[in-house]
């Protein structure tokens, strides 16, 4: 029993190093709320609802599949004129891999706080704040043991059978902090930068009761710039994401061109399109497409794996689709002033 006992903790050890990675998107802004809770409430209009989901790789066995979704409202910006703004949301996903059926469910409460620097309005501050719960599991009643396998026989079953027929489960909060800093230089560039702290409350992630293995925070940091040329704009950005010893950096941009009213004979007519190339380092050349119509925006892309999984995959990277609404309700009845904010890069 002792033997099976090490097993065990050995096989969930690995459970927890390999497969519990963090959620993963190429496409950082259209939910931005996991990589920076300042963002929350920092949009045009009052409202904004996305759903994202990305297939990991989908010619390798059991591999990360992810949904995440979100929603958050801009409030205050029609009694202030876009001084003050306070922002308000909720964001969540659901993860599933690997033969042991690994799930993790997560969801998220955000508040911000946004202040406009100058009486123009060309310059703001936002913090934020996010806390939430999360409940990752395995299903012990598939796991193998090495007693399974007998060398006459190959592989039994039945043998190695710890009689587990239940879930192993952890459960933790999560606290993250961020900034962002947001410059109007006229009415053609503007740029943002922003850092950001996730996994702060140190939460043990373990699977074992009599086993700690404490959380390590995830720095964030990144950088988006908007440039126009009459109806095409430019959106170069950088983002680096730490969680020592493993490091992430990713870089690109993206061109999109947006119409004019009364384009193609249709007085209402509002609508983007637009493509981008970006860069996650030794990972993988991620291609991206997307258009926007009113209040929708659509979002495909792909990424290209160039790291050392490619033979595992099949040189068959990422796939990941994502729809976003955004609407004005309060702030168009009262006709406030378009809020200058940080765009998506993607």
């Amino acid at each position: 029993m002792l033997r099976l006992s090490v097993k065990l903790i050995f096989c969930l050890i690995f459970i927890q190093t390999t497969i519990a990675q963090e959620v993963h998107f190429s496409a950082i802004r259209q939910i931005p709320y996991f990589f920076n809770p300042a963002y929350t409430g920092f949009i045009e209009g009052d409202v904004r609802a996305g759903l994202i989901y990305r297939n990991q790789s989908p010619t390798y066995t059991k591999a990360f599949n992810t949904l995440g979704y979100g929603v958050d409202f801009s409030l205050l910006k029609q009694r202030t004129e876009n001084s003050s703004i306070i922002g308000v949301g909720i964001n969540g996903y659901y993860d599933r891999a690997g033969s042991l059926n690994y799930t993790d469910n997560t969801i998220n409460a955000d508040f911000s706080y946004i202040q406009a620097l100058d009486r123009k309005k060309k310059y703001y501050l936002s913090f934020g704040i996010q806390a939430g719960y999360s409940l990752r599991r395995v299903d012990l009643s598939k796991a193998t043991f090495e007693d399974g396998f007998n060398g006459d026989d190959g592989f039994n079953p039945g043998l190695g059978d710890v009689g587990f027929n239940q879930f192993a489960r952890n459960r933790h909060v999560n606290i993250a902090a961020g900034l962002i800093a947001f410059f109007k230089i006229n009415d053609k560039i503007n740029f943002h930068v922003g850092a950001s702290g996730y996994d702060l409350a140190a939460q043990n992630i373990s699977f074992l009761n009599e086993n700690t293995i404490k959380q390590k925070p995830r720095i964030i940091a990144n950088f988006g710039l908007e440039a126009k040329i009459k109806q095409v704009s430019i959106l170069p950005y950088f983002l680096t994401q730490m969680k020592l010893p493993e490091t992430e950096y990713l870089f690109g941009t993206m061109i999109k061109y947006s119409s004019d009213r009364n384009q193609f004979n249709f007085e209402e007519n509002n609508y983007s399109i637009g493509g981008g190339v970006g860069y996650r380092v030794l990972d993988a050349l991620i291609l991206s497409l997307q258009a926007n119509y009113k209040n929708f925006t659509v979002n495909m892309s792909y990424d290209v794996n160039i790291s050392k999984w490619t033979k595992a995959t099949k040189s068959v990277g990422a796939i990941e689709v994502s729809l976003v609404y955004q609407n004005s309700f309060l702030s168009a009845k009262k006709k406030v002033k378009r809020l200058d904010c940080p765009k998506m890069s993607f």
